[in-house]
């Protein structure tokens, strides 16, 4: 499938603009994946956009690349002329974030999927749907094997969802894959240094705060203990002059809390409550839940959104999903 994709990129036609998109609320996965791949076809000739609701986060602004960012797919049609839009690390298209409401069927320009999600919905034109620890990985491989210029600039964007998507290889989904495609990026200039310090080591006093006190004051236990479930609600996060636009940090402390299997983290947000899901055991997966709740992702870290409730009922209901696939030796 790699080389398919490779084969693929090298046919792209010079003279038509591109656009990438990927997933509401994206992760740095989707981050990593969409920015490396924009250097790597710029530094090739193309014309590219990213349709970003909210541009590129703050806090990546040191490590991923500025690109051209457009609000909606429209405005990127306006502005840019795209003629192509490539969906990243996107399992289905309603997760498709382009800025305003889309019926799949009436698309304006024709779509192709790049994916790592084993529950992708091949909703593209074409659809490269890979088994891989990241998006990262598989853009980065088919940009490899493609033979393009992959600059300092591109590489750290390709090993930032790479990183990211693994917890920097410290979550199961670590595989030699993985592992050989960042020691490519390194060898071409990825600064792993920069990643971690601006991702791992710069996280704003108010944050810490926060997920302190929603850890000591806002985690409940349940099945003995192995299932952590954090809240937090918009009084909170608002009281600490936070978002928390990613929880990734506050689920690998909850995770790391010996004899906890499963964190479930329960937010509301805009459009109802959103769960994020993530396990420590292949043999207790956490991806059945999140998709007979409606969402998806990997077995081992998965999300869904559910209409707004009480985060007590929230809570029990997840619970009692999961409990489902907890094997009978736990």
């Amino acid at each position: 499938m790699i080389e398919s994709l490779a084969l693929f990129l090298n046919e792209l036609p010079l003279d038509e603009p591109i656009a990438l998109a990927v997933h509401v609320r994206p992760d740095g996965d989707a981050l990593g994946s969409a920015f490396g791949f924009a250097s790597a076809l710029i530094s090739r000739g193309h014309t590219v956009t990213i349709v970003l609701l909210h541009g590129r986060p703050e806090e990546y602004a040191r490590i991923l690349p500025d690109i051209p960012t457009c609000e909606t797919l429209t405005d990127a049609m306006t502005q840019f002329h795209v003629q192509k839009l490539f969906a990243l690390d996107t399992a289905n298209f309603p997760r498709l974030e382009l800025g305003e409401s889309r019926d799949q069927e009436t698309m304006p320009i024709p779509m192709y999927v790049i994916d790592h999600h084993v529950d992708n919905q091949r909703y593209g034109v074409k659809n490269f749907v890979v088994k891989a620890a990241a998006a990262a990985e598989i853009v980065a491989d088919a940009v490899y094997h493609a033979g393009w210029t992959i600059s300092s600039v591109t590489a750290t964007a390709f090993l930032t969802g790479i990183l990211r998507d693994t917890g920097v290889f410290r979550f199961g989904n670590t595989s030699p894959s993985a592992l050989r495609m960042a020691a490519i990026l390194l060898e071409y200039d990825a600064d792993y240094q920069k990643i971690i310090e601006d991702l791992w080591f710069s996280r704003p006093l108010n944050q810490v705060h926060a997920e302190t006190d929603i850890l000591l004051n806002h985690t409940f236990f349940h099945v003995d203990g192995q299932i952590a479930v954090v809240c937090a609600d918009e009084a909170l996060l608002k009281n600490y002059n936070i978002t928390l636009d990613s929880s990734d940090d506050l689920l690998d402390q909850a995770r790391s809390i010996k004899g906890v299997n499963i964190v479930v983290f329960i937010m509301n947000i805009s459009k109802g409550t959103k769960v994020s899901m993530r396990s420590k055991h292949m043999d207790w997966p956490v991806g059945p839940t999140a998709r007979r709740l409606g969402g998806g992702g990997h077995d081992m870290a998965a999300s869904t959104v559910l209409p707004f409730g009480d985060f007590e009922a929230v809570a029990q209901r997840v619970v009692c999903e999961l409990l489902k696939d907890k094997p009978k030796s736990n």
